[in-house]
């Protein structure tokens, strides 16, 4: 038997902290167990925060709460609990990189403790939500690159421009199929088909089809990489 006797400011011990990110569904999550210690039953309840210093198409550098939960299952035993953000449907649709995401547990006299971890997010919806339409043969050394989208998890989005880059040498002139009509100089595309920017094209992304022409390739096989770099609006 035993007994572990700590001096700590807070109510709530911590153990087991896990930060993850899932691409499929855009949720940055931390896993965590808790313990009451000291805890007195009631509200206000100990609170968990997931906190990001990421909005829109910018790192702000100010960290905020993205979830607020209240820890009500708690007592004399470990509890297993897990906090989500949906950066998915807020964020724009890019690569962001490694950023460090905080957890804070807050106990019922406001004492905290804060984890911090990196998490690499990438929202990128070429893996899951793009669909390649373009045949891999042919005989034009500047074939059009074209392809469809599901909805993507944030539809308040632009792409500003596309990108098709094959070897060194870049396009960006997109062409839009929709209700038989091809639509072309589009420089924007906005996902949730209303007003947004000045000048932009507005349409709904999933009931078409995009092309660019693509760079001139050489004969043999070409690699070539599809860039939407979509921007929160």
């Amino acid at each position: 038997m035993s007994y572990n006797y700590e001096l700590t400011s807070s109510k709530i011990k911590v153990r087991s902290v896990v930060f993850g990110f899932n691409q499929r569904t855009g949720n940055v999550f931390v896993e965590f167990e808790y313990h009451g210690k000291d805890w007195v039953d009631g509200s206000p309840y100990p609170q968990a925060k997931l906190q990001s210093d990421l909005t829109g198409n910018s790192d702000s550098g100010s960290y905020a709460d993205k979830t607020v939960e209240d820890l009500t299952h708690i007592g004399n035993f470990w509890t297993r609990h897990k906090i989500t953000w949906d950066a998915g449907s807020v964020l724009s649709s890019k690569d962001w990189g490694s950023h460090d995401i905080k957890l804070t547990i807050d106990d019922e006299d406001d004492n905290s403790q804060t984890f911090t971890q990196p998490v690499k997010i990438n929202l990128e919806p070429n893996k899951f939500l793009l669909t390649n339409t373009t045949s891999i043969f042919g005989d034009d050394s500047t074939p059009k690159i074209s392809w469809t989208l599901d909805e993507l998890l944030n539809n308040n989005q632009i792409m500003n421009p596309v990108t098709i880059t094959v070897g060194s040498s870049t396009t960006t002139q997109i062409g839009y199929l929709i209700n038989d009509v091809v639509w072309t100089n589009i420089s924007y595309i906005n996902f949730n088909n209303t007003d947004g920017k000045a000048g932009m094209t507005c349409f709904d992304s999933t009931k078409g089809e995009f092309s660019i022409d693509a760079p001139t390739m050489s004969s043999g096989e070409n690699n070539y990489t599809i860039d939407l770099k979509c921007e929160d609006l």
